[in-house]
């Protein structure tokens, strides 16, 4: 590869090597914290009936006007603070990419690595603040002194983390991290915040962000709208910062099935009723983490980990092999995480179905 024009820092980048995976029949995926239940039939029809009434020939609005309407009615957004893109992960390289060459990106591990991979392409300068480690009183907090002073040696910070946080299922509380939007647009920097989980949580810095040019908020509609297969991100920002990064999108980038999905979600009114049954899918999938957390908790030698997400952190004294194995044999697939720092021992369990999390609950009895 030497003998190709290609950057240095795309070159050391460290592979993202993905788990994923097509399950077989009755295996319990329950290592992308996807949601646990499709969308409902109702909202897939009205997709495909405006898909079959489109042309299809014809290059897709390059702008999601018609996204960016339908998110802007649901949140009480101006349409102009949100850029529309294939999932968050591709917004993220492009915020990486729109970022200047000088730019220092602060994280704080452990955290999604994505991240970690999106700045290492482009080159960027990193510093690492780490959260409080696991045995912690309040364990993940943010260290905020530390954090503060970091940023306040560098010449163009940006702040970059997870909230709640992936893998570790903490959230971060919202006037610490408006207190350091505020220092970091004093720096010349930025906060961002990948708030991929936020619908679990009941907590977004969105509505911030159109008083806060220093605020940007990445969103998805993988994780509680379930339909992580149409790849649809969305970064939110105030409408003079969210046009700089609209500037840097690549036009057509977003297709007409993605785009018609977006809108659908978002037309049919609260965003968390998209099943159609009248309850909500965070609600059913928040009481089912706190019941699986529940029994998990009551075997002896796991501890859980508070979560604000679909999923829950859990560590096993002595190591996770042995349970891990139990969990294959109960054909359920989960993360293993061990290898993060200051995560050893730790698995991350995405919430399932009941009779899925019983299975788990299974294995875990078994293996102790």
């Amino acid at each position: 590869m030497s003998g190709l024009p290609l950057r240095r820092a795309l070159l050391a980048a460290p592979d993202y090597v993905s788990s994923w995976h097509r399950p077989a029949p009755g295996v319990a995926k329950l290592d992308h914290n996807e949601a646990a239940t499709d969308v409902d039939p109702g909202l897939r029809a009205a997709v495909l009936e405006r898909l079959a009434a489109d042309s299809w020939r014809r290059y897709p609005d390059p702008d999601a006007a018609g996204v960016r309407t339908a998110v802007a009615a649901a949140w009480a957004l101006d349409p102009r603070a949100i850029v529309v893109g294939n999932g968050s992960n591709a917004l993220i390289g492009l915020l990486a990419g729109a970022l200047d060459p000088a730019t220092t990106v602060v994280q704080c591990p452990p955290d999604y690595p994505v991240h970690s991979r999106a700045i290492a392409i482009q080159g960027l300068a990193t510093r690492q603040v780490p959260v409080a480690a696991i045995d912690a009183l309040q364990p993940f907090a943010l260290d905020l002194p530390a954090l503060h002073a970091c940023v306040c040696r560098l010449a163009l910070p940006v702040v970059l983390l997870s909230n709640p946080g992936n893998p570790t299922g903490a959230l971060h509380a919202a006037e610490p991290l408006l207190e350091l939007a505020a220092l970091l647009r004093e720096r010349g920097g930025l906060l961002v915040l990948d708030e991929a989980y936020a619908e679990y949580a009941g907590a977004s810095l969105v509505a911030a962000t159109a008083q806060e040019p220093a605020l940007v908020v990445l969103r998805t509609l993988s994780k509680a709208y379930g339909v992580a297969g149409v790849r649809i991100g969305l970064l939110v920002a105030h409408p003079a910062t969210a046009a700089v990064f609209a500037r840097a999108s690549l036009p057509y980038s977003v297709g007409l099935l993605a785009q018609l999905v977006a809108q659908v979600v978002f037309e049919r009114g609260d965003p968390a009723l998209v099943v159609g049954t009248g309850a909500a899918r965070t609600a059913t999938t928040c009481a089912e983490r706190d019941r699986l957390a529940s029994r998990l908790a009551a075997v002896g030698g796991v501890r859980v980990l508070p979560s604000a997400a679909n999923f829950l952190l859990v560590h096993v004294d002595g190591g996770a092999a042995n349970v891990l194995a139990h969990l294959r044999n109960r054909a359920v697939v989960v993360r293993d995480v061990g290898r993060e720092p200051g995560l050893q021992g730790c698995l991350r369990i995405g919430v399932g179905t009941p009779a899925e999390n019983d299975r788990v609950v299974l294995a875990f009895e078994h293996a102790r």
